[in-house]
């Protein structure tokens, strides 16, 4: 099937040959040709795969190329040249040819001929005047390809600069841009051409400019006349233009100071793309002024800016503060990904200016404004090992008038691995501010501020909240070596205090295990949050204490749901006896008379999930009795639980009155997955609720039962009648999986093939019942809805050979209006294809009438190869005199076609036809 493509492509070179007999008698001097001519094909992957083919010959296809350059017929001689072209240095031997080729009436030839000897580059310089010639050539791509090609042919195109240097005042622009760029490919060769080239420079197209100028470039020092041109170009509408500006003053920048003026205002550009190449040309200029692109409002060109400073190292210097502020800004804004990188190249800057990066930021810490000492202690912490050359003023810092100051030469210092003492001195400071200060830096060092643990805890017990918060986090952060400290502070009688270090406790996790007997007494406070803070320490603190497994237990009693809630989340980090402990006195709760009480052991076991199984059985009865807000609490529960025993009346639930209590359900039974066998019963109801969500749901549950779901079929079925479109095709999916070969369900699917919404679906089970649907389709081919006759069309298509039983009805709608139902008709049959052909040979074998053979014919075409065995019987219709003219002429085309098919399969690799997917008859859009 695969070898039917481009057909019409090389039945023509078989025409030219020797007409179709002479097919097999082809020489390989025609053979090249042949492929030659595939370079012309319409079609991307034939004209590929013809190219490959021309590189594997090689040499070898050269000789009868150059024959062929000289050929009568225009496509023979277009295609011969562009293989030369693609065989490049390989076929200098055909530049005589090519050059005689130049001369050709036909503009296409002259334009192919001169870029082939483009291609084959400086090997046909002899060629160079009669491709001058053609740059006076009547037509303009032709023109363009010559100078295209002049600009290859290196120094042997020396002569030609006058005849190029007037194409640039070309009527066509593009013949200008070309011109314009193969004198810049002669780079010094072409300095003559100047005064041309900047006349170019006030050309209309923008592209005309730009190639100028970036020719001017490429001459050198011969081209500094125009210098002053170049500098008028900055100001163009054309950033591309004004980029290529930048960089040819650039280049000439060494001649003359204005030019490195020049290219500095370049910075002030709006566009950011020239700002960035101002910046290249200045750092290759070993300019400082680079620092100037720090103060660019787009973020590309200030990191290009600090990149550049980077490289100059030490040469920097001057730009340490901007690039301190850079930094310093950059951090604050946080992590957004610009943001990380521009901080990330300042740093790089900084360290490349090494010693001299300290130095500035040391003068800036000393003599400074607030703003300047805060920016420089910040960058000291911020430029890792260098900033420790600047310790005993960071020191310095930490008394600094503004509290600011103190606060970022602290964190500064910490990040620097600074030794304890100094932050101890801070906790002694009758300053709050740096007291927490102090506090906050601690806690940064981790377990290496053990020294400072007194200080720590004097600081508990603080005049000022923060440096109590900070106190504790910082403890905290030290770890088991501060328990001791902590587990005392317990004992304090400020609630406040006890519960920020119950709090503190419980993030320090198994490190406070030192401390649960301290937590104990305090589970029994009247205040909430305390009990609370003290269950989360005992929980994470995972201890096997049985003591505290039963303290814990008993506050699942307490009054308060968020403290029950708590204690629920401790016993599941305290093992599973605990666990079972917890549920019996749940359960017991559950029988409590107070509806209160009830709701938060329901949601308690809830919380405790599959470990609260033995609670199902009291859920389920009290289920019968409790208000609305409970059993939506139950049902969740019962969700947790996953206990099989809970499907059942989970599912009669589905269509509860009660729209949450429905809604809760729905959810719990989500979390069964697949292990819905109890909920048969609630699911057929559910089928048939007035509420589309619910009915949408069941069939959700119905799909996640697997086989089981066959029991649904005969509610499935009265779905296909659901008021509501996603319901019937939902039923569709359902029916094609569990009962897809099913005749009752095949018919029923039918009439869907004729609504837009469920049509797909419909087609989807058909196609997936295979031949089982093929009778059912031929029966909707005599629908009264087209919609539905063309789905059945398409899908009988879609099935292939085993669809040919329904040819005949198929191809009696051949003729169908409107156009775009007989397209359809002509794929599907094309698509059935050797199933098809039985009875089309019957069509033409019994002397149909004229219409109905020519319509035959067109299938047999549309099948292509796989109609070979049709071969005797279209020789009869080719040599018949009875028949219409019509007849005979396809009758031979397709002869041709299936000898041209099968003939190519035959033929060795190297010269094999390319390859590409068969074309359909495209369908008249509905």
């Amino acid at each position: 099937m695969n070898q039917r493509f481009g057909v019409f492509a090389f039945l023509f070179v078989v025409l030219v040959v020797g007409g179709i007999g002479s097919y097999y008698r082809l020489t390989p001097p025609t053979r090249v040709k042949r492929l030659a001519l595939w370079l012309l094909d319409s079609d991307t992957k034939v004209r590929q795969a013809a190219k490959e083919s021309v590189l594997r010959m090689g040499k070898k296809a050269v000789p009868a190329l150059i024959k062929a350059t000289s050929h009568k017929n225009e496509k023979v001689r277009r295609a011969s040249i562009q293989a030369l072209g693609i065989l490049g240095p390989q076929a200098v031997a055909s530049v005589p040819s090519l050059q005689k080729t130049l001369k050709d009436k036909q503009w296409r030839v002259r334009r192919d001929a001169v870029q082939a000897l483009g291609k084959i580059g400086p090997a046909a310089s002899s060629a160079v005047k009669d491709v001058t010639r053609l740059l006076g050539d009547p037509e303009w791509l032709v023109r363009s390809e010559a100078a295209w090609t002049l600009g290859r042919f290196g120094e042997q195109a020396k002569d030609a600069v006058p005849v190029l240097s007037k194409s640039l005042s070309d009527r066509d622009w593009g013949v200008r841009r070309v011109a314009a760029e193969s004198l810049g490919r002669l780079g010094a060769l072409a300095k003559d051409a100047v005064p041309a080239l900047i006349g170019a420079l006030t050309d209309r197209r923008g592209s005309v400019r730009r190639t100028a100028v970036r020719s001017l470039r490429l001459i050198g020092s011969a081209a500094t006349p125009a210098a002053p041109f170049l500098r008028r170009m900055l100001s163009d509408p054309e950033p591309t233009v004004r980029v290529a500006a930048v960089r040819a003053l650039g280049s000439f920048a060494s001649f003359h100071e204005e030019n490195a003026t020049a290219v500095l205002s370049a910075l002030l550009d709006k566009n950011a793309n020239v700002q960035k190449v101002a910046l290249r040309e200045l750092y290759r200029l070993g300019t400082e002024t680079i620092s100037l692109g720090l103060n660019a409002e787009e973020t590309s060109v200030r990191w290009a800016a600090l990149r550049l400073l980077a490289r100059l190292g030490e040469r920097a210097a001057p730009t340490v503060p901007a690039i301190a502020q850079i930094l310093f800004t950059q951090r604050q804004a946080g992590n957004a990904q610009a943001s990380a990188r521009l901080a990330s190249a300042a740093v790089a800057a900084l360290r490349a200016a090494s010693s001299q990066t300290v130095i500035l930021l040391k003068r800036q810490l000393h003599t400074g404004t607030i703003s300047e000492r805060k920016i420089a202690a910040f960058v000291l912490g911020e430029i890792g090992d260098l900033g420790a050359l600047a310790l005993p003023l960071l020191e310095r810092a930490l008394f600094d008038p503004s509290t600011e100051v103190r606060w970022v030469a602290a964190r500064s210092l910490s990040k620097i691995k600074k030794p304890v003492e100094t932050l101890r001195e801070f906790l002694e400071s009758k300053q709050p501010g740096l007291r927490r200060l102090g506090a906050v830096a601690l806690g940064d060092l981790g377990v290496r501020a053990n020294k400072a643990l007194v200080e720590l805890n004097k600081a508990l017990i603080d005049k000022d909240l923060a440096v109590r918060g900070a106190a504790l986090d910082a403890l905290g952060k030290i770890g088991t070596t501060a328990t001791p400290i902590l587990r005392r502070a317990l004992q304090s009688k400020e609630v406040a205090l006890q519960i920020a270090v119950a709090r503190t406790l419980g993030k320090m996790g198994t490190g406070a295990r030192e401390a649960v007997q301290a937590l104990l007494p305090h589970l029994t406070s009247d205040d909430k949050a305390l009990r609370k803070a003290v269950l989360f320490a005992l929980g994470q603190s995972e201890t096997n204490d049985p003591k505290v497994a039963k303290a814990v237990v008993e506050r699942l009693k307490d009054k308060e749901l968020s403290v029950v809630l708590q204690a629920v989340k401790a016993l599941q980090n305290l093992g599973e006896s605990a666990q079972k402990d917890g549920v019996k006195v749940l359960l017991a709760r559950l029988r409590d008379k107070d509806d209160a009480v009830v709701l938060r052991a329901t949601l308690a076991l809830g919380t405790l999930g599959r470990a609260a199984r033995a609670a199902t059985a009291g859920l389920l009865q009290k289920l019968k009795k409790a208000d609305s807000k409970l059993r939506e609490a139950i049902v969740w529960t019962l969700g947790q639980g996953l206990d099989k025993r809970a499907v059942s009346a989970l599912g009669m639930l589905l269509t509860e009155d009660d729209k949450a209590v429905r809604v809760a359900a729905a959810k719990a039974l989500t979390r069964f997955g697949s292990q819905l066998s109890g909920a048969q019963e609630g699911l057929k109801k559910a089928l048939s609720h007035a509420d589309v969500k619910v009915r949408e749901k069941a069939l959700v549950f119905i799909a996640r039962l697997g086989d089981e779901g066959h029991l649904f079929v005969p509610q499935l079925l009265k779905r296909l009648g659901d008021g509501d479109s996603s319901i019937r095709r939902m039923a569709i999916e359902r029916l094609s999986v569990l009962k897809g070969k099913d005749p009752n369900v095949l018919r029923a699917l039918l009439p869907s093939l004729g609504e837009p919404r469920t049509m797909r679906a419909a087609a989807n089970a058909l196609v997936k019942a295979g031949p089982v649907a093929v009778p059912f389709l031929q029966k909707a081919l005599r629908s009264r809805s087209r919609w539905v006759r063309w789905s059945a069309i398409e899908l009988l298509g879609e099935l292939g050979e085993v669809s040919a039983a329904a040819v005949p009805s198929l191809f009696a709608l051949g003729d169908a209006k409107p156009a775009w139902m007989a397209a359809t008709v002509r794929k599907a049959l094309q698509r059935i294809g050797k199933g098809a052909l039985p009875f089309l040979r019957g069509v033409l074998e019994q002397g149909a009438s004229t219409e109905k053979t020519l319509r035959a014919l067109q299938v047999v075409r549309s099948i292509g190869a796989d109609a070979a065995s049709l071969v005797p019987v279209l020789k009869g219709f080719a040599s018949s005199k009875k028949v219409s003219k019509k007849i005979v002429k396809l009758a031979s085309e397709l002869l041709v076609l299936l000898d041209t098919s099968s003939d190519t399969k035959k033929e060795p690799a190297k010269t094999a036809a390319p390859t590409s997917k068969p074309t359909s008859r495209p369908a008249q859009k509905k």
